[in-house]
């Protein structure tokens, strides 16, 4: 009978651990995991997770980003496309916690970032018993909007939510699209001043 040495022994459960941390890693194996959720909502419908709740209560499309009205001309956001502006508010009824990173999904299969200024990257629970209002800014392509879809999901290893959420934007077809992209065109619709995050007692 072969006896192993303990050092052996440990080096063996180190290797385990590591096999298993780096398949945790892998972007493949988190979408393909079935321990994991969607659940889906739509705009101006309170989604309710395990410790949150959370509203998209708007979204507006420009030409031109302002982080306040008196920027400078060369700090505005311009594009050549189109800037999808999504605010939402998140109510918290537990310890504070980033729920998830957000981005957004058309139907075309295309994914958009929001910009990490002058907007939020993920969406966040504030305190129990307050409402915190957010807004994140997208630049998209306007040729393909249909299916507008806010996305938000967990960080592995650093939120405990194992739920991922889409909320459906209400852009049903590319004439929706059409219209709402021309508007925006508009001297009255090009600018969005992205507003500040809001606390306030929920009511």
């Amino acid at each position: 009978m072969k006896i192993y040495r303990p050092t052996t022994v440990i080096v063996g459960v180190v290797f385990v651990l590591l096999g298993g941390i780096l398949r945790l890693a892998d972007p493949a194996e988190v979408l393909d995991d079935s321990s994991r959720q969607l659940v889906r909502g739509s705009i101006g419908a309170p989604l309710t997770g395990k410790d949150f709740t959370l509203t998209v209560t708007r979204v507006k499309f420009a030409q031109k980003v302002l982080q306040s009205e008196s920027d400078d001309p060369d700090e505005v956001l311009t594009t050549e496309g189109v800037f999808v502006a999504v605010e939402f508010e998140v109510a918290g009824r537990h310890l504070p916690e980033t729920i998830g990173d957000l981005s957004l999904e058309t139907d075309g299969g295309a994914t958009y970032e929001p910009f990490s200024s002058p907007s939020a990257t993920s969406a966040t629970a504030p305190a129990p018993g307050f409402t915190e209002s957010q807004a994140a800014v997208f630049e998209v392509n306007p040729a393909d909007l249909a299916g507008l879809t806010l996305r938000v999901t967990p960080m592995q290893f650093i939120s405990y939510f194992t739920t991922n959420y889409a909320i459906d934007l209400g852009i049903p077809s590319e004439d929706v699209a059409a219209d709402l992209v021309a508007k925006a065109s508009t001297a009255t619709g090009q600018e969005y001043l992205v507003p500040r995050p809001q606390l306030r007692v929920t009511s």
